[in-house]
């Protein structure tokens, strides 16, 4: 999952967000750099990644990809799921995406909050929170526009999503876009029950 759903996965205290933001960005055991409430949240990151790799209707959506992107096929999924999400917006929170992304950053920017977050994550955090891009998950172009930084930023990435490439897989999304619903209403059962699991 990206951004989108990691954060509306994150419910609860300022902390467990701040954990679900950095579980992209802090590696390796969590041994109490952080306050237990953040790294519970970096935990519950790294749960909710490891249950969406490994879910039947994800690996089946995965392999309905152009065999060629199959290496980064996870990473399309990921980005697609949150434009899903976008667009479902209203079924899944009470508060209008509009208002949940500037809530979000305010929350994750808390001044008691920056020494939680690697210099990496915060310029992220920062920049996300100005150009709004919860927000932008909506756009027509997200999942383009997405997957072409992606390929910038990865060794090799450009291999993989250029614009040639992109008019090619675009085609060839419906299958993930489909498996949307059931997957997402298990995800969320799965994290109800992370939480049961995994108390404060």
């Amino acid at each position: 999952m990206n951004h989108l759903a990691h954060l509306y996965l994150a419910r609860g205290s300022d902390h467990l967000l701040v954990g679900g933001f950095l579980g992209d960005f802090v590696k390796g055991p969590l041994r109490g750099a952080r306050p237990h409430s953040v790294e519970r949240g970096i935990a519950l990151h790294r749960s909710i990644d490891a249950f969406t790799d490994r879910h039947p209707l994800v690996a089946t959506a995965r392999r309905a990809l152009p065999n060629a992107m199959y290496r980064v096929s996870g990473i399309i999924t990921d980005i697609v799921f949150d434009q899903c999400l976008a667009n479902r917006w209203a079924r899944h929170h009470s508060q209008g995406l509009d208002t949940f992304d500037q809530d979000v950053f305010d929350r994750l920017l808390r001044s008691d909050h920056l020494t939680f977050f690697p210099e990496s994550a915060l310029a992220v955090c920062r920049n996300m929170q100005t150009y709004r891009s919860l927000l932008r998950t909506l756009d027509n172009n997200y999942v383009e526009r997405s997957l072409l930084n992606i390929g910038r930023r990865l060794k090799r990435g450009e291999e993989f999503f250029n614009p040639a490439s992109l008019r090619e897989l675009g085609p060839k999304l419906s299958p993930v876009e489909q498996i949307f619903d059931e997957f997402f209403a298990s995800l969320k059962d799965f994290v109800d029950n992370w939480h049961i699991e995994n108390p404060e």
